[in-house]
């Protein structure tokens, strides 16, 4: 049974400096929501405005789904409602707002689903990395990046383990005057 008691609702936004209807017209094309959403593999489309979504859920599990755009007002606003039978029910929307002093556009995203399980699965999710409400801040903070910048910034000291060039050594493995190694 279906209800709002186990309904994870996750709001977030972030302001992006480009014009409404440009940060629309990249979001309404759905096949650039992988790009910056993290756990989304793939969204296709079909003749009748269906959406197919592909993702990965914790631990890696494979998660799909069908969802109908409910609400589509080209730079103001995307709402969509999964299809009752999917693997993981949800509902959201995207709103796009100037943001003050002409500094671009503030992106709204508010996404509600029911966890399989209910609210302890949701709670359950969260001891696994799976905090969606972080999930969502870094996805709109990549949307942001490829819209500013053309790609998502990453440092190399973020995504290497261990000792990097991008990371300085410790004072004990920088060599001294002579060349040996100070201890």
């Amino acid at each position: 049974m279906r209800g709002r008691d186990r309904t994870v609702t996750v709001k977030t936004s972030v302001t992006i400096r480009r014009e409404a209807q440009e940060v629309y017209r990249f979001w309404r094309d759905f096949s650039n929501l992988p790009r910056f959403m993290q756990r989304i593999e793939s969204v296709t489309v079909n003749a009748a405005g269906r959406s197919h979504w592909c993702a990965r859920g914790p631990a890696g599990a494979k998660v799909e789904w069908e969802a109908d755009i409910v609400t589509d007002r080209p730079g103001d606003r995307i709402s969509w409602r999964s299809r009752e039978d999917a693997t993981i029910v949800n509902h959201g929307a995207v709103l796009f707002r100037p943001a003050s002093r002409g500094r671009g556009t503030e992106v709204h995203l508010t996404v509600g689903f029911e966890p399989p399980g209910g609210a302890i699965a949701a709670k359950i999710l969260r001891l696994f990395d799976a905090v969606p409400e972080q999930q969502l801040k870094n996805d709109l903070r990549r949307l942001k990046q490829i819209l500013e910048t053309g790609e998502i910034t990453r440092s190399d000291a973020s995504i290497h383990r261990g000792t990097h060039s991008a990371r300085p050594p410790a004072m004990k493995e920088l060599p001294n005057v002579e060349g040996t190694v100070q201890s």
